[in-house]
């Protein structure tokens, strides 16, 4: 892939990066640039028959417990704090007209 990148490429990834490459960087960066490429080519040569695409590296399946009644029913328990009930409910002061 090395000496396929020329100015005008260069120019069109600038833009689209947005980015500014001075006239003495555009050596550098085209090299640096063409080493990423080979190094895409590298990966390219890889034999990936039979390899699942991986959607993230680790998996970690379902981390919120389960959602489960753990204190049963103990709605007489919590009435028995009330400073009003009524019917087995809280009695609370009307709030809207």
């Amino acid at each position: 892939m090395a000496g396929k990148i020329d100015d005008e490429m260069m120019e069109a990834v600038a833009i689209l990066a947005q980015l500014s490459i001075r006239e003495e960087e555009k050596d550098a960066v085209r090299e640096e640039m063409e080493r990423m490429l080979d190094f895409v080519d590298q990966l390219n040569e890889l034999d990936t028959a039979g390899t699942e695409p991986a959607l993230e590296v680790i998996s970690y399946g379902n981390v919120f417990r389960e959602d489960e009644v753990t204190n049963g029913n103990e709605a007489a328990a919590m009435l028995a704090n009330a400073p009003q009930k009524q019917d087995g409910q809280y009695q609370v002061p009307k709030t809207v007209e």
